[in-house]
């Protein structure tokens, strides 16, 4: 508030004291330049400086009015325009004052260090500047928190905020069938990161008997007690019992006669 008085009642000093520096005063020089009125280039004098609140940074405006139709209009004229004078030193956050508009221009701006972790999800940076001893915080941001590890600041690289347990590094795996005498599962997933799994096991599924009755051995063929099989699978209690052979009785020779007959030696 006491900067812009003081502006004010500069201005108002050289509107008294410097001709040409005042909206309205006597003009003291011209330029060749665009009239909104003529639409055309013409001839129009320079009446004065205009002050800006917010200023530009090169430039001032110059008020203008047309030789031709007399419209006066506020223009920047770069040959005109840039701002000029003031002894001040620029700082981070004041600069030179524009000895014809009185605008306050050069502001320096802030030379800001590195950003380093403050905790608490925030982050902080100086100005470097020997005279300045600005400080400017921010909020971390970016990354993404995971089922193991907090989100990594962009800024910074800080870890902050919180873990979030339902972002898992997943893994797919294939499913497996049950068996009669082993579990099974449907395809689940697992974290690599942490216990997290979607498994459920698929209980055995048990023997599907079929039932066989017993066979009893011969001299020639095999037998076996009676048993039960897995339909399923290769699962029996089939026992082979082996064929029992001959039990061999021996006979002799018998010489025909002539009204027998005979035989060779033979076994039964």
């Amino acid at each position: 508030m006491k900067k812009w008085l003081i502006r004010c009642l500069t201005v108002l000093a050289m509107v008294c004291l410097i001709p040409g520096i005042a909206l309205n005063a006597k003009a003291v020089a011209y330029a060749f330049t665009y009239c909104i009125q003529c639409k055309a280039d013409k001839t129009c004098d320079i009446l004065g400086y205009v002050w800006q609140s917010n200023a530009d940074p090169i430039y001032h405006k110059i008020r203008i009015k047309c030789r031709t139709c007399r419209t006066e209009n506020e223009i920047i004229y770069k040959q005109f325009s840039y701002h000029t004078g003031g002894t001040e030193t620029p700082t981070c956050t004041t600069g030179k004052i524009c000895r014809l508009c009185w605008s306050e221009y050069g502001i320096l701006g802030h030379a800001w260090g590195e950003w380093s972790s403050a905790g608490n999800g925030t982050h902080i940076r100086s100005c470097t500047r020997s005279n300045c001893d600005a400080v400017d915080t921010a909020s971390c941001t970016g990354g993404t928190a995971t089922c193991s590890a907090k989100a990594v600041c962009v800024t910074c690289g800080a870890e902050y905020g919180e873990k979030d347990s339902n972002n898992h590094a997943l893994e797919q795996h294939a499913a497996k069938a049950a068996t009669c005498t082993e579990p099974g599962w449907n395809a689940y997933d697992t974290c690599k990161n942490c216990d997290y799994t979607t498994y459920v096991e698929l209980p055995a599924l048990n023997h599907a008997f079929v039932y066989y009755k017993a066979k009893t051995p011969t001299c020639t063929e095999i037998g076996w007690d009676a048993y039960e099989a897995c339909s399923r699978c290769n699962y029996t209690t089939y026992a082979e019992q082996p064929a029992l052979k001959h039990a061999l009785v021996q006979h002799a020779a018998k010489a025909p006669t002539c009204t027998e007959k005979g035989w060779n030696a033979y076994e039964t």
